[in-house]
């Protein structure tokens, strides 16, 4: 009997390709097409709620509650949707090229993690299209994206639909990422080529390698804490109720045991984007390549242990200097990253290309935020700022300035790897300008209304009368400038979506292989990758087998 040799094939065609594809560049592109649709969603709730702080009271077309529903759905949705996606979409994307493999380690469980991450999503958006399009009365989970115990847990406080879907949604979101997490360590470890040691690999590797070794820890706490959350709010489980022996505070333990590990899970592959870009478009290899490696690592270490810095103010006394000591101590790896970084482009050949641009805006945004974040790391200033908009304008920097500027950095230049076409210059050029220059400003809106006093999520401020509060006139002055800001900000990110429409038709190959020849980057080439040195450049310029950075 003749034998038949079966075949597997990643890609089937047509439509039933990106519903079936084990393809660890499609599962990328799902992701990355995903977290782009929700970044504009999100985006469109923050124009949103903030037309409506304009005027002092609510302006008519919104009530407190709806208004508190599209905050929490904004911030869950840029942190749980948006941060997440883009780690999974570059992961995907990149990982399996920068170390010379074929395809992720589980290909199948690859696509389901995206399929469940999806669903999540999904899940937790329901509600808002039941409430503002089909006219449902339930109301979309308006606890903030925080959700805090006992406010969200408590049978008889806010829409039992809205919170149910909204615990559900992300925790299932996060059941996808854990998944993936779980694939790509066994990828990088296991599926490597065998002459690629852990100090052979580029940065960006090591980056996807330390989020999800971290992501993998810090998402579990996550997911049974919002599973707890269902249980108190549908059966009166009383994990988080103080009146009947439960203990509120044991939600934020567990909360910010993941929330503050989440800052770095978020930022991680960027920062890996980062000493990928920055050299190329210097025409230098990354100067300091342990020395960065080995900053992700600390930073990765250090803040497993600062989870309590958010929890300054609720009691928890003399421990709070250790925490701050353990919060004051992560700036030493940024220091190590951001040193590498300048140190690169000094004296080297910049070339200002889209990618540059916002990288280098990236790190600036950061640096800024990490000034804010020592404030906030010391218990007596901590004290003064917490649950004030300066907190608002702390996260944005780091968030925004740092996660998302980061991304655009690496869409830019891994766009023409993703799709096969090429950006154009000069649109993205003008994205960069009007998300550098209005971004900052923006978020400085939000740090002056904190620093004057004024606590975030209020939906009106029509009467401000605390000793030294600000008027209403200068909330109002602050918040109108601010929301002029954040329209133009807004304004800027459409020139993303006209650069993908205008250049669709712009097939390219490698658009950086004469930028590049000097150092070739391994997911166009098949190379093998080794950290660049001048032995190395030669022995790749001339085609000769390459050396190793340790020799």
């Amino acid at each position: 009997m003749a034998t038949q040799t079966a075949t597997h094939s990643h890609k089937p065609t047509g439509w039933r390709r990106w519903f079936v594809t084990t393809d660890h560049k499609d599962v990328g592109r799902l992701y990355l097409a995903w977290t782009v649709l929700f970044f504009f969603l999100a985006g469109l709730l923050a124009m949103i709620f903030r037309v409506s702080l304009l005027t002092p009271g609510m302006p008519g077309w919104l009530n407190e509650s709806e208004y508190n529903a599209l905050v929490t759905m904004h911030g869950s949705t840029m942190i749980f949707i948006v941060a997440m996606g883009a780690i999974s979409a570059f992961g995907n994307l990149l990982l399996p090229k920068l170390i010379g493999a074929d395809e992720m380690a589980y290909p199948r469980a690859n696509a389901l993690s995206f399929w469940i991450f999806s669903t999540g999503t999904v899940i937790m958006w329901i509600p808002m299209f039941t409430h503002w399009v089909l006219g449902m009365q339930q109301l979309p989970f308006a606890g903030g994206w925080t959700a805090y115990a006992p406010l969200s847990t408590s049978p008889d406080q806010l829409s039992l639909f809205g919170t149910n879907m909204w615990f559900i949604g992300v925790a299932l979101a996060e059941i996808g990422t854990t998944v993936g997490s779980v694939n790509f360590l066994t990828t990088a470890f296991n599926e490597r080529v065998p002459e690629m040691g852990l100090f052979d690999m580029p940065v960006m590797a090591w980056s996807i390698i330390v989020t999800a070794a971290v992501a993998l820890i810090w998402l579990v706490p996550l997911i049974v804490v919002f599973v707890m959350g269902v249980m108190s709010k549908n059966y009166g489980f009383i994990f988080f109720d103080g009146t009947k022996g439960g203990w509120p505070l044991l939600y934020q333990h567990l909360f910010w045991a993941f929330g503050h590990p989440e800052v770095y899970i978020v930022l991680y592959p960027f920062l890996g984007a980062v000493a990928e870009i920055v050299p190329r478009f210097s025409h230098r290899p990354l100067y300091g390549y342990r020395a960065y490696v080995f900053g992700l690592i600390f930073i990765a270490v250090m803040s497993q242990l600062v989870w309590a810095h958010h929890m300054f103010t609720t009691g928890i006394m003399g421990v709070r200097f250790f925490f701050m000591l353990t919060t004051l101590t992560i700036p030493i790896g940024f220091a190590m990253i951001i040193f590498s970084v300048i140190a690169t482009i000094w004296k080297g050949r910049v070339e200002l290309r889209t990618p540059m641009l916002f990288a280098a805006g990236s790190v600036l945004m950061l640096l800024y935020s990490g000034m804010d974040g020592i404030m906030l790391g010391t218990p007596v200033l901590d004290t003064q700022y917490q649950a004030t908009y300066w907190v608002v304008s702390h996260f944005h920097y780091t968030l925004f300035g740092g996660v998302i500027m980061g991304f655009f950095a690496a869409v830019y230049y891994w766009y023409p790897y993703a799709t096969g076409r090429m950006y154009n210059e000069f649109l993205g050029k003008v994205h960069w300008g009007f998300t550098l220059a209005f971004a900052p400003l923006t978020f400085f809106g939000m740090a002056k209304l904190g620093a004057d006093g004024l606590n975030r999520r209020y939906a009106t401020y029509t009467a401000m009368s605390a000793p030294g509060a600000p008027t209403v006139q200068t909330i109002q002055f602050w918040h109108t400038w601010t929301t002029i800001f954040a329209l133009l900000l807004g304004f800027g990110q459409l020139f993303l979506v006209a650069n993908i429409i205008v250049t669709w038709s712009n097939t390219v190959d490698d658009p950086w292989a004469e930028l590049l020849d000097e150092m070739p980057s391994p997911e166009w080439t098949g190379l093998p990758y080794r950290p660049p040195t001048p032995s190395n450049l030669a022995a790749r310029s001339d085609g000769s087998e390459e050396v190793s950075a340790d020799d």
